[in-house]
């Protein structure tokens, strides 16, 4: 079994060196430092402790991680006209599935 974790929260300037942007419009690339730029979501350690406690447990892939150093691959940044609603499944390709599906791939 595979469980997937994405994080759901919302990016902000500030979460990524921006304090004055309100949202990731205008990010051209991804995040370069290596640490969590905006609190994870409450429901990781949670869904963490659910499965550790399973007698078989899913591999957890954690992706929150990955997904929050990719301010930039929000496509309604580059729509025309750019879009105020977001898609924060971030299909731009290559993109964060992408690495998602490489991470999965990897791991079966």
């Amino acid at each position: 079994s595979l469980f997937m974790f994405l994080a759901t929260e919302n990016c902000s300037g500030s979460d990524f060196g921006k304090p004055g942007a309100a949202n990731c419009v205008g990010v051209g690339e991804p995040v370069k430092e290596s640490k969590i730029p905006a609190p994870a979501s409450q429901g990781i350690e949670l869904v963490k402790g659910i499965l550790g406690k399973m007698e078989t447990p899913p591999l957890f892939l954690d992706v929150s991680l990955l997904t929050q150093l990719r301010p930039d691959a929000h496509p309604q940044n580059f729509a025309s006209p750019q879009r105020t609603t977001g898609d924060c499944t971030h299909w731009c390709l290559a993109g964060v599935p992408d690495s998602w599906n490489l991470l999965l791939f990897s791991s079966l």
